[in-house]
């Protein structure tokens, strides 16, 4: 049960002196003598346990009743003794408490969320610490009863919790919106809902949907969307903060509207497939559904829940004032009207983990593609926590549609214009190579996007959001991608942790600086970022690009595989090779077998030499590909190496149409592996415990310091080692 303040609940109705004389009931405690010679009184007590100290501060604090009495207690015993009315008091007390426990019934218990008396936490604390209190028994004089008294208010909560049972939680008010039957209806099988605002109500949704516009307007996640807009897919998962549709004020009237409302909007149910994470990935299972509510099968669920209010703190994106002053300044300087210069502007995202980078982005490309722009291009140089595609990869994209959902919920292959496999979710594993293919995306980017002309309408404008690292070799990385980009805005979203902008050292004078202090609220902590980046992995591996959904109802393990030969004329594998790692040819299969990989093409002219792995017969490159030369279509992962016939089991998500046109524009495929993590639940998938291939248990006998996994610490390298000049 979780703590609550003494604000909260009321007293307990058994002190905490009480209950420590519950603890160790033989205790005896004789009344002081007459004064005026009052001498210390013996009392049998329990040897504490070592007693919980509370740290102490200028400010007051109100303490429960039961604590000021046994402070109150121990410090008349200190001063002039035990005296016979106190005694009294006491045997008082434990007569009180022995009744209590004797009129207890099973449904007082049950009441408490107990079975029963004995099962209570009390009776556990009375059972557990009884044969110590009896073995250790000893006399204490009255000034060591000061000592004890330290630990009693520990205790009265404990208490508290026990014998207050559930209190009712204040409702907290999510939504402005507040349904009644004129502004809220819901279809009889529940799968769609109308709602109807007025100006300035917001509504937050939590699930997945289809949203449309029948009148009016909303802004949603910094989109303005009218029914022009058409049908919008949303996904808002409890991984984060959850968007806020709010009701833009009206203008003008509609014929044949409900004048009493500005905006009507329906909700409908979607089918994703994504619901069904949880039948792989339990960890996920409930994302989708309100807290404390126990999710039901796919088919008696539907996939979204209106909050109105709830007893439980739902963090929302909230955008604050000066978050939407440089919204407003970076839109005008892409608007036809304000092209001053020939290029539109180049954009990067500045800021430590958890400032809200990603949430920044979304809703900038969101304001731009409703106001100025036909497309944004958006350059994602995170590896760790990419946007658009899996872990490892850097990326470059053309985006003509509002992004409505966190990173695992949009990996579209339409969108990509290339992106580089760097193999690792953080550049200091291969600095020099992460940089080369940086520098390669902007120029595709120069290439592709930026001169691309219809029109001054036609202006792509560029947005780069860059890593959380912004120290030591992160800000001379970032400080080489401002460089090669010509950004001319940069925009530092800072923590109030942060004492100054560490990047202000970096930024050439002709940059615009806006900075802003991050308003991201506080997310659950039940997701570490690497229980994320497994999600995003696993999104990718389940999703099916051709039918726009996700299986998860099938593991990886019962999925049918690629066959592809990786030795003769119908070879379909070109090289394998390894990032970074020395490994020996005839160790090859070990390294790749059961693993993820980058599949990475390679134009002809540049493809180099290979090595036939002895035992495997595996292809091997002991070269990384040259960004300028290559470029990653995809992640797979290597299921089986069948040496006998000389053949890879791949699965992958990667298109059908794009596998065969690889052939047809004379591209060598590579598979490179890197350090990215298998989903261990997906490879256990429907097998559960009878998994043979899958060790959870540790090795006899291991322990001590060799034990762990060796992390060598490489963000003490300096530029020289980017470069390659010492």
């Amino acid at each position: 049960m979780p703590k609550r303040s003494r604000d909260e609940v009321k007293a307990a109705p058994i002190s905490a002196l009480a209950a420590r004389r519950l603890r160790s009931r033989d205790v005896i405690v004789p009344a002081a003598p007459e004064p005026p010679a009052p001498a210390p009184v013996a009392v049998a007590a329990e040897t504490p346990e070592k007693p919980k100290k509370k740290k102490t501060t200028a400010a007051t604090t109100t303490k429960s009743p039961a604590a000021e009495t046994a402070t109150a207690a121990v410090a008349e015993t200190q001063s002039a003794g035990v005296d016979g009315e106190i005694a009294a008091k006491r045997r008082e007390i434990e007569e009180k408490l022995k009744l209590q426990a004797q009129t207890a019934t099973p449904a007082t218990a049950q009441e408490y969320g107990n079975t029963s008396l004995d099962d209570s936490a009390l009776a556990r604390i009375i059972s557990g610490r009884k044969s110590t209190d009896v073995a250790d028994e000893e006399m204490v004089d009255v000034g060591e009863l000061a000592e004890v008294a330290r630990g009693f208010e520990d205790d009265v909560e404990v208490m508290v919790e026990v014998n207050e049972g559930p209190v009712e939680k204040e409702p907290i008010q999510i939504s402005t919106f507040v349904p009644n039957v004129d502004n809220y209806i819901q279809s009889e099988d529940n799968l769609t809902g109308t709602f109807r605002l007025t100006s300035g109500e917001t509504l937050v949704v939590l699930g997945q949907y289809i949203l449309e516009v029948v009148t009016g307007s909303i802004t949603l996640y910094g989109a303005t969307l009218t029914k022009e807009s058409g049908r919008q897919t949303i996904y808002a998962p409890s991984t984060g903060p959850l968007p806020v549709i709010e009701c833009n004020s009206l203008k003008g009237k509609t014929e044949g509207k409900d004048q009493r409302f500005d905006t009507e909007i329906i909700v409908t149910d979607l089918k994703s497939g994504l619901r069904d994470i949880g039948k792989i990935f339990p960890l996920f299972k409930s994302i989708w559904t309100p807290a404390g509510t126990k999710p039901k099968g796919t088919e008696e669920t539907v996939s979204f829940f209106p909050l109105f209010s709830t007893t439980y703190p739902v963090p929302t994106i909230n955008t604050s004032p000066s978050f939407n002053s440089v919204y407003d300044t970076l839109i005008q300087k892409n608007a036809p009207e304000t092209h001053s210069t020939p290029s539109p502007p180049s954009i990067i995202i500045t800021g430590s983990k958890g400032a809200g980078k990603s949430t920044f982005c979304r809703a900038l490309i969101n304001k731009l593609l409703t106001s100025t722009c036909a497309s944004v291009a958006f350059l994602d140089v995170d590896p760790g926590q990419p946007e658009f595609t899996a872990e490892g990869f850097v990326s470059l994209h053309r985006i003509t549609e509002p992004v409505f959902g966190p990173q695992f919920t949009h990996s579209n292959p339409d969108t990509v214009v290339r992106a580089h496999y760097t193999g690792y979710n953080s550049p200091k594993d291969d600095p020099a190579h992460y940089i080369s293919c940086i520098i390669n995306l902007i120029a595709a980017y120069r290439e592709n996007l930026e001169s691309a002309t219809s029109g001054d309408d036609a202006r792509t404008p560029l947005l780069i959001n860059t890593a959380g690292w912004t120290k030591g070799l992160g800000l001379e990385l970032l400080s080489e991608i401002i460089y090669n980009s010509q950004a001319s805005d940069l925009v530092h979203i800072a923590t109030p942790s942060e004492r100054f902008n560490p990047v202000l050292g970096v930024i050439p004078p002709n940059v615009a600086i806006h900075e802003l202090m991050s308003v991201a609220g506080v997310s659950s902590n039940r997701y570490t970022a690497a229980d994320l980046r497994l999600l995003q992995t696993m999104c990718y591996m389940h999703h099916r690009p051709e039918k726009g959904n996700w299986d998860f109802v099938t593991p990886l393990t019962g999925m049918a595989p690629w066959v592809v030969p990786y030795t003769g004329p119908e070879a379909g594998i070109d090289g394998i090779a390894v990032l970074t790692e020395n490994v020996a040819p005839e160790e090859l299969i070990t390294a790749v077998d059961g693993t993820l990989v980058g599949v990475v093409l390679i134009e002809e002219y540049a493809f180099p030499q290979t090595v036939t792995a002895p035992g495997s017969g595996l292809p091997w490159i002991a070269e990384t590909p040259v960004p300028e030369s290559s470029f990653a279509a995809g992640l797979a992962l290597i299921r089986a190496v069948d040496v006998e016939n000389g053949c890879l089991q791949l699965l992958t998500s990667i298109r059908e149409r794009d596998i065969a046109r690889w052939e047809e524009d004379g591209l060598k495929v590579v598979l490179v592996r890197g350090r990215g993590e298998l989903p261990v639940w997906d490879m256990v998938g429907a097998f559960h415990e009878d998994a043979p291939w899958i060790n959870t248990g540790a090795v006899e006998g291991a322990g001590g310091m060799g034990a762990g996994v060796w992390r060598f610490r490489k963000n003490v390298m300096r530029k020289e080692y980017i470069t390659g000049r010492f």
